[in-house]
């Protein structure tokens, strides 16, 4: 189980290095001679906010819990890029999210379309994801699904602009928790790894 974290915790990293690494240099190679019309458009964003994750049916005070957990989701990044002719753009996300006595990780890629009207830009989005939940002693591998999100720019500057971002996701996993007194005392459920997110966005577009 820890080597799953791990693997999933090197994975989460690698790609939001990459994201940031795309973005600087999607931005560089947009902003040539100060041109009018952008050759590849994009938004690049850090996000701060809630996640409200849903552990199951069962005892509330067994080893895995039940109910809807609360999370506060930290670490997030959102990317966005397009051709200028293209119709809809390529999403990036990835998010880091704790509360409620676990932990959840989320990295997705999907298609996002995007509506300008003047300073704000409306979008609607989906695509697929990859998410894992786990605890300090117990992790429950990698799951994969889907996502669904629409929120709002407000481009407030020439580069610079915040936003609201709401989505929900869906990554099942079977999660299997140990008790680290008894290892012989285990429970098993299959959860989903995703959950409702609401987030706030600042970053930078060109």
């Amino acid at each position: 189980m820890l080597a799953t974290r791990d693997g999933f915790s090197r994975s989460f990293t690698l790609a939001f290095s990459f994201l940031i690494l795309i973005a600087v240099a999607a931005a560089k190679a947009s902003a040539v001679d100060d041109a009018p019309t952008c050759l590849w458009p994009g938004h690049v964003s850090f996000e701060l906010g809630y996640k409200r994750s849903y552990l199951g049916e069962g005892d509330a005070n067994g080893l895995i819990g039940a109910g809807p957990i609360d999370q506060f989701a930290f670490t997030g990044l959102d990317f966005d890029i397009r051709r200028a002719n293209w119709p809809v753009s390529l999403a990036f996300q990835t998010q880091f999210a704790a509360g409620g006595g676990k932990y959840t990780a989320e990295a997705g890629a999907g298609l996002r379309k995007i509506w300008q009207f003047s300073q704000f830009e409306p979008f609607v989005g989906a695509g697929f994801t990859a998410a894992s939940i786990g605890d300090v002693f117990n992790s429950s591998g990698t799951g994969y699904g889907g996502y669904g999100e629409a929120g709002v720019y407000w481009n407030f500057d020439k580069h610079w602009h915040v936003g609201v971002r709401m989505g929900y996701s869906y990554a099942p996993v079977d999660y299997t928790a140990t008790d680290i007194f008894n290892s012989s005392v285990r429970e098993t459920r299959r959860l989903n790894a995703g959950g409702f997110q609401a987030l706030m966005m600042f970053g930078f577009h060109w």
